[in-house]
């Protein structure tokens, strides 16, 4: 008797991307892979959404929709939708992007081939805001060569899933890392299972002028993300190769990103960096952002 294939949900939250999100649901809709459900929750959108999201639920039994009562930001979105699930597998998709439609098939086999695989990423298309391809990433993270994640200079990319009993054993999406909930979690997913990477492009990745990559929260998400960092590293054992991936990515973040942060959230980054590596201090970038902070 053949064993019956787990169930995915895929799990979409949405923020004012009417204008987007029925590529994401009909590519979803269009997979190889039939055993599936897709969660989304609707974060207080001004746009037409809801309208959308709506009209997909009810031709397709499949889709469970949810608003939140206020704006509660990406991370709790995230956290609430992840609670809904019934599937065995989660999926997070971006509702800018869409999936290729082997994308939950192959994610799925690597999950049942590897029982102790906590999460599974891959490659994508780079593609404008038509889906255009213009491209394949090639940084990604690569297990095979790397210490950890946190010690890599690759990256775990917007469409990746996870085991829902590997997901319980964390602190879950955490929403004080405000645009790097994923990568908080993609730090906590790997303390409790494997990583793994499919080495080919599942999907399309859309950049357009609200992409965080185009717009003043670059920053803003890089620097939560350094605190993400320093938190891993002091939650595990001491790790040289750790600890120099990390002070090299908050070095290149003086470079460029850290006058464009806030004050507040400058102060907690350079608070956590005299701590860790108390030997930076004296670094023309560092002492030029401390300066800083009595101006402004």
């Amino acid at each position: 008797m053949q064993e019956k294939k787990p169930l995915v949900s895929i799990l979409i939250a949405n923020y004012n991307n009417g204008v987007y999100i029925e590529n994401a649901i009909k590519s979803i809709v269009n997979q190889t892979y039939v055993n599936w459900e897709i969660i989304i929750v609707d974060d207080d959108s001004t746009d037409n959404s809801w309208e959308i999201i709506t009209k997909f639920a009810e031709t397709y039994p499949y889709i469970r929709c949810y608003q939140n009562p206020k704006n509660l930001k990406v991370g709790a979105t995230k956290a609430r939708a992840t609670s809904l699930a019934k599937g065995q597998i989660c999926a997070i998709l971006d509702p800018d992007d869409k999936l290729v439609p082997t994308a939950i098939e192959k994610q799925v086999q690597c999950h049942l081939e590897y029982s102790n695989c906590s999460m599974v990423s891959s490659k994508y298309y780079i593609c404008d805001e038509v889906f255009k391809i213009n491209g394949i990433n090639t940084d990604v993270y690569k297990p095979e060569q790397n210490y950890s994640y946190l010690a890599s200079k690759g990256g775990i990319n917007a469409f990746w899933s996870f085991k829902k009993s590997k997901y319980d054993l964390t602190r879950g999406f955490k929403t004080k890392y405000y645009l790097a909930e994923d990568q908080d979690l993609y730090y906590q997913l790997e303390e409790v299972g494997a990583v793994k990477v499919i080495n080919e492009p599942l999907y399309y990745y859309r950049i357009h002028k609200n992409s965080i990559s185009k717009n003043d929260n670059l920053a803003k998400a890089y620097a939560y993300h350094l605190l993400a960092m320093f938190e891993a590293k002091n939650r595990r054992p001491k790790n040289k190769l750790e600890s120099e991936a990390i002070e090299k990515a908050f070095v290149h973040f003086m470079t460029w990103g850290i006058m464009k942060i806030k004050k507040p959230l400058r102060l907690q980054l350079l608070s956590k960096m005299t701590l860790n590596f108390p030997n930076l201090l004296y670094r023309k970038s560092v002492l030029s952002a401390i300066y800083g902070l009595s101006k402004n």
